[in-house]
């Protein structure tokens, strides 16, 4: 019998005990993450009867996997729309708190006495809150619908988002042992360069491939080909000096803004799963249980700075954005916990070798112990606001309500914030991919040349017309591009005074194009030379090549929108297909449910759209779960979008009702779900039969929306309506099943009838 390798009698222990643990942690209704610590401590060699690991490197490299798959995951329900629609709630007290917190981390580790390390990771291991953990604790304790929480998820995202850079930060501090402030502003800006050069690059070419090749995408393709562009960007990313789950969690944010997002999450679920339990499992196996003891009291001054610390710095963020104290209060108080990323973050700074060996179980304790009382903290939160509100003086309670009220009021953008921001995108998303192209040319296209052709003027000569010419296109649109020429018009005449301010927005442009050019030349001319041939470059490209320019920028400007706004261009034209088969005047409506409607929390049989409004859901479209044909037990909850059916009277009385605007992102597709109609015949098995009775929901995973009988329609008929000859019914549901049962129905009939 030949002896299995080490690795697979390790994971086969560490799978079996985190199943165990697990299922105990479940039954406790406990957080299932704090099963899968509790099997990394098992797993151990410390319990000599119990089964341990033999080989922890390899475990090492699973759970490095581990991290890079929840980062691509994180990145997937992640985009770049969602986080324009967070507002200016979430942003600034998502900014506010987590550097706060960072800056608390890193002074209490000075009063401790510990090393600058030690102190900066405290610092990003305290600032980042537990998604998981906030989430389960609002579902356990059916928050979900309160508004509050909806700020919380606001705050969440951008924490995950600073959570990234952090990585990034302090990956690349610790390998420069450098806390220099000049270097780090010039760590941000490569940072922010490789960010903009990624995405604008991804967005260009990865739904462009993704349509090229969906007609062979599968379930296994999906899935191959997700985890490839995946892990080519966490190779890219190290590369460039970055971290894995920079690059991985990047591509997870471009894969989102496609069509096949969906099926990628779904497919990865599984996948994540295991690799998540392995991490997990590897953070506890990382947990010496003396050392742990020896810093009790540590643990113990470091959950009172989180659970202090994040309530006080949440409350303050949630009020400097003008929300009220009771949303301010129940917010922090739901955030004092930290979770998974402050294990990333402790296995980033032990894989790197650059902190103490006690920081890690450390900070691990304090998560345990925060985890534990979050729930507590949520359900003591209201009655804090209830205490503050008695205790404060009454003067500062009304210019908090005033705040609040005047912050309420809708701020429209000043006209020359609207110029500044339209230019500086524009200047520098195109600079940026011009500059990203120089320098691939000069690393992987000129090193080539200088192979074939030696490192000689022709070569340099023609490496820089190669480049200017995949350039042209971005410095035109960096110089020639109308941005808001109305806006502009309108300042200049408006005052003498915008002239010159105006005058230096233009001059930005040429400058930009300028520095561009002296860039590229500066790599195979001197430099003292490069402007100057950079500027009759300029000149002579505007003079000759303009108009072709021009219409090359266009192509590529309308390509990138296209791309960036694939699901909604696909949605709009299903849509639009739809029009022409829906019967009568009915049609499709996405509504966004209010926090403050009267279904939230409902199911859809206690609402009874149907019954009452003669308006059908085709789908719920729930963050990354869409429900098809939902089900008369399905809760409503805040935030869902709901896909209506109905005519145009019934959907207004329904909008009215849900408090709800059609969305500006519509993050799904109705790849399955189509409108089809069966005609019912005396003997094919379902006529004289209720809709309830004949299955047609279960046969089809759809809904009969309507039944037009001897000239006359039903729209929305009620479950208990009875099939009789010759009524034609429409379908909403999977086209083929539907298309099949027709067929089943047609197969039960006499053969004269057939015909």
């Amino acid at each position: 019998m030949s002896n299995l390798p080490p690795i697979i009698v390790d994971l086969a222990i560490i799978l079996v005990t985190a199943g165990v643990t697990t299922i105990i942690f479940k039954r406790l209704k406990q957080p299932v993450v704090l099963g899968y610590i509790l099997a990394g401590l098992l797993v151990k060699p410390i319990i000599f009867f119990l089964p341990s690991i033999k080989d922890s490197s390899s475990i090492s490299i699973w759970a490095e996997i581990g991290i890079v798959i929840l980062l691509f995951n994180l990145g997937l329900e992640f985009s770049i729309k969602k986080m324009a629609k967070i507002g200016a709630v979430a942003a600034p007290t998502g900014v506010f708190e987590s550097m706060m917190m960072l800056a608390t981390g890193y002074i209490v580790g000075g009063l401790l006495g510990w090393s600058q390390m030690d102190r900066l990771f405290l610092g990003g291991m305290i600032a980042i809150s537990s998604t998981t953990i906030i989430i389960r604790a609002f579902e356990e304790l059916n928050l979900k619908t309160q508004k509050f929480t909806q700020l919380v998820f606001g705050v969440l995202i951008v924490e995950d988002i600073i959570a990234v850079l952090l990585l990034v930060l302090l990956s690349t501090i610790s390998v420069s042992q450098n806390f220099e402030g000049m270097d780090l502003v010039y760590v941000m800006i490569r940072l922010a360069f490789f960010l903009i050069l990624w995405f604008v690059a991804g967005i260009l070419l990865i739904p462009s491939l993704i349509k090229f090749i969906k007609p062979y995408l599968d379930s296994e393709t999906v899935l191959v080909v997700a985890l490839g562009l995946c892990l080519g960007m966490v190779v890219m990313a190290t590369q460039v000096g970055f971290s894995s789950a920079l690059g991985a969690f990047l591509m997870g944010s471009i894969l989102s803004e496609t069509s096949i997002v969906e099926d990628v999450e779904h497919q990865l679920k599984s996948l994540k799963d295991l690799f998540g339990a392995v991490f997990f499992v590897s953070v506890g196996m990382m947990i010496d249980p003396l050392l742990l003891w020896d810093n009790i009291w540590i643990v113990i001054i470091l959950t009172l700075t989180v659970l202090i610390g994040k309530s006080l710095f949440v409350s303050i963020g949630m009020l400097m954005t003008g929300q009220p104290l009771k949303a301010a209060v129940r917010s922090g108080m739901s955030m004092s916990q930290i979770g998974e990323f402050s294990f990333i973050i402790a296995t980033l700074g032990m894989s790197l070798g650059v902190i103490s060996g006690f920081l890690y179980p450390i900070a691990v304790g304090v998560s345990v112990i925060t985890t534990f009382i979050s729930p507590y903290f949520i359900r003591l939160s209201e009655p804090t606001y209830e205490f503050l509100n008695r205790v404060l003086p009454n003067k500062w309670i009304l210019a908090l309500d005033s705040y609040s009220d005047s912050s309420q009021q809708v701020s429209h953008e000043s006209d020359w914030r609207r110029l500044v921001k339209s230019y500086s995108t524009v200047i520098v998303i195109n600079a940026v991919i011009s500059l990203g192209v120089i320098l691939l040319g000069y690393h992987v296209l000129y090193p080539i040349e200088v192979k074939l052709l030696g490192d000689g003027t022709v070569n340099q000569v023609l490496f820089f017309v190669f480049v200017l010419l995949a350039i042209l296109p971005f410095l035109w649109g960096m110089l020639k591009k109308q941005i808001e020429n109305d806006l502009f018009e309108t300042l200049w005449s408006s005052s003498a005074f915008n002239r010159g301010p105006l005058f230096a927005l233009k001059f930005a442009r040429i400058l930009g194009v300028i520095l561009v050019l002296g860039f590229l030349l500066s790599k195979v001319i001197s430099t003292n030379y490069a402007l100057v041939i950079a500027l009759i470059v300029l000149i002579i490209g505007i003079i000759v090549f303009s108009k072709k320019i021009q219409t090359y920028y266009d192509k590529i400007e309308n390509r990138f929108y296209t791309n960036f706004n694939t699901k909604e261009l696909a949605m709009e034209a299903r849509v639009k297909k739809l029009k022409g088969l829906m019967p009568w005047d009915t049609h499709f409506s996405d509504l966004v449910v209010s926090p403050s409607s009267t279904f939230v929390g409902k199911t859809l049989e206690s609402i009874q759209l149907r019954e009452k409004y003669e308006v059908s859901i085709a789908i719920i479209d729930r963050k990354c779960v869409k429900i098809y044909v939902p089900t008369k037990d399905e809760v409503i909850l805040p935030g869902d979008i709901l896909t209506l059916i109905g005519d145009d009277q019934h959907l207004l009385d329904v909008k009215e009702l849900i408090e709800t605007s059609v969305p500006t992102e519509k993050t799904q597709s109705h790849e399955k779900i189509e409108l089809g109609k069966i005609i019912i015949h005396q003997d094919d098995g379902i006529c004289g039969l209720s809709i309830r009775n004949s299955k047609i929901r279960e046969l089809t995973h759809g809904m009969v929306i309507g039944i037009e009988r001897e000239g006359e329609r039903d729209l929305n008929p009620p479950s208990e309506t009875i099939f009789m000859t010759n009524d034609v019914v429409w379908i909403v549901g999977d086209i083929n099943l539907i298309r099949k049962l027709e067929k089943d129905l047609l197969a039960q009939l006499p053969n004269n009838l057939k015909a």
